[in-house]
């Protein structure tokens, strides 16, 4: 089970304060809207937040990557943070395909605030495409701070009543939420997710592992289902607050 901090425990960041967001808010944040011929505006779900959670940016490329190739789903993303962008102003994610397999899989190249604030390669194969892998493992729970409480309960029991990009970005929200070691004030220099399949209903977290050194930390989690079939893995690299 996540366990998800109160917003007033959150603390004050340089020009704002971190607190938890409205499950509401966070989903409008990731309906990402169209911007000329293809680009994608994000805003924060919290304008009071000092910045973009890297939770977001994240989320917020899975989203724009499914919604610039219909038919696709995310497979993969391969995320490097850039300068952390206020909050309060709305920012530009930008869309180019690098490669169509013969497949069906797509390669796409992602850039946020024109690369200044994150760049990712995302993998997108066709929605008919992919099985679970299957499997079991045993570790510990996981805990978010910026996590609602009710987005916490819809991933364990999969009663979303969204779309599935949607679904997918809210998930990508959650591990990237949860796979930070030092909470909000830590910046994650980058950040890797695989979708092992559709799956996105009655979703475990589990912290695989977290490793220190100094001023920075690598963590890793991973969703399964109540069958133990791998969903959703994460791994982030931080730089500690």
């Amino acid at each position: 089970m996540l366990r998800v901090v109160p917003a007033e425990r959150l603390g004050a960041g340089a020009s704002g304060v971190w607190r938890t967001p409205e499950l509401g808010r966070l989903v409008r944040a990731l309906n990402v809207g169209r911007v000329g011929s293809g680009d994608f505006r994000l805003r924060a779900a919290d304008p009071a937040w000092p910045t973009f959670p890297g939770a977001q940016l994240v989320a917020g490329v899975v989203v724009a990557a499914e919604r610039a190739v219909p038919g696709h789903r995310v497979s993969l993303v391969s995320w490097s943070a850039g300068v952390p962008a206020p909050a309060r102003r709305a920012l530009r994610i930008g869309v180019e395909v690098l490669r169509r397999g013969p497949s069906g899989d797509v390669t796409t190249r992602l850039t946020v605030g024109g690369g200044s604030h994150g760049r990712a390669v995302v993998v997108l194969t066709p929605d008919d495409a992919g099985v679970p892998f299957p499997g079991r493992r045993r570790a510990l729970p996981v805990s978010g701070e910026l996590v609602p409480v009710e987005l916490a309960e819809r991933v364990a029991t999969g009663e979303w009543g969204l779309d599935p990009t949607t679904v997918r970005g809210l998930v990508a929200y959650v591990g990237a939420a949860v796979t930070v070691p030092g909470g909000p004030a830590a910046t994650v220099l980058a950040s890797t997710i695989a979708f092992a399949g559709p799956a996105t209903t009655g979703l475990t977290p589990i912290r695989l592992g977290e490793l220190a050194a100094g001023t920075h930390a690598h963590a890793r989690t991973e969703f399964r289902t109540a069958s133990g079939a791998l969903a959703v893995q994460v791994s982030q690299a931080v730089l500690l607050g």
